[in-house]
């Protein structure tokens, strides 16, 4: 199953995605998890992206479960 956070207007310019669980994680910006080529935050990792405007991320793994830790910058 997939889950999601939003982020206030004006959106986040700076995101942090760490992912403190055993196995991967399929992230979207913006947008549900695409089904080819999502963002992906492997396990014990982190991902920093600059972006325009992020106002929600959505996540979900292959198998199993993960945990999340997103903070950001408007």
């Amino acid at each position: 199953t997939e889950g999601s956070t939003s982020i206030s207007a004006p959106g986040a310019k700076i995101l942090v995605i760490k992912n403190k669980g055993d196995v991967d994680a399929l992230i979207g910006l913006n947008a549900s998890v695409p089904t080819t080529n999502p963002l992906v935050v492997r396990s014990k990792t982190y991902r920093i992206i600059v972006h325009k405007g992020v106002t929600a991320v959505y996540y979900k793994t292959a198998s199993g479960s993960t945990t999340l830790e997103i903070t950001y910058i408007n």
